[in-house]
């Protein structure tokens, strides 16, 4: 790590935010964190570093932004709404797992940052055996000038998950056809513990085959964002692709629920996931 435990070096700017204290005990909770963020102009982010707590309590980090009042409010309610105004970073997601290094965004690309805007965190946190309080911060590195390409997002998933007690094969599929030709940079996979292989592919336009991600032994506890060490080209007219597969029989060792269970989408960690 570089001086000040920022492994980017640091920061252009660094965000406090308000500090949580997890309970001891209980289910797992979710809160959104703001701050507003201390620029007068508009910046252009090219790099940042989620230092959110103790990796014992926080299981992962989200940061988004937030243009309007409504995460504010919540915040300042419970905490607890999960359905705000706060949106991914314009063409990114910028999250945080325990083990995930910091690294800056692809050369000549950065989001915008205006005065005005909140910055969300929102950490997921699990009771751990004692109170604990966390005191998360953000680093921020700006770029000189506006980026020279744009970014998207493909998000591929369903929330219409409902997996039977004892189905040990259970199947979780996607598809995205490409309006335009692209640069795939990178895939960042997520669900929670019955899920057990992973596959994400591009069908391009000729009927080649472009694999995106093969996790055969997916563990709830070890995510993280892959980036491409070159970027992969894929025509308009690809077809992204996801198959998830999930064990909900007592044959899965991470199976948090003996017996098993219905379980079906939702945000604990006992519920299930697939993006």
């Amino acid at each position: 790590p570089a001086a000040g435990g920022w492994q980017l070096g640091e920061p252009d700017l660094i965000v406090d935010f308000p500090a949580y204290t997890v309970p001891p005990d209980g289910p797992d909770r979710y809160r959104n964190l703001v701050a507003a963020a201390p620029v007068t102009s508009p910046r252009w982010v090219r790099a940042v570093e989620i230092r959110p707590g103790s990796p014992r309590v926080v299981h992962h980090a989200r940061l988004m932004v937030d243009t309007t009042a409504s995460s504010r409010r919540a915040a300042a309610s419970d905490g607890m709404a999960l359905e705000t105004g706060a949106i991914n970073p314009p063409g990114f997601f910028v999250g945080w797992t325990p083990g995930k290094a910091a690294a800056p965004h692809p050369d000549g690309s950065a989001w915008p940052l205006a005065p005005g805007t909140d910055l969300v965190l929102q950490v997921h946190v699990r009771p751990h055996g004692s109170s604990e309080v966390i005191r998360p911060r953000v680093g921020l590195s700006f770029a000189g000038a506006p980026p020279v390409r744009r970014t998207a997002l493909v998000i591929l998933g369903t929330k219409t998950i409902d997996i039977a007690p004892g189905d040990s094969a259970h199947v979780v599929t996607d598809t995205f056809a490409l309006p335009v030709p692209v640069l795939a940079l990178g895939v960042y996979p997520h669900a929670h513990y019955l899920a057990t292989r992973m596959d994400a592919w591009a069908r391009l336009p000729d009927g080649r085959t472009r694999w995106l991600l093969r996790i055969a032994r997916w563990d709830f506890n070890w995510q993280d964002e892959y980036r491409y060490a070159a970027p992969i080209e894929l025509p308009a007219g690809s077809v992204v692709g996801m198959r998830y597969t999930y064990d909900n029989s007592t044959a899965n060792p991470r199976n948090p629920s003996s017996p098993a269970r219905r379980v079906t989408y939702g945000p604990q960690s006992t519920d299930e996931m697939a993006d």
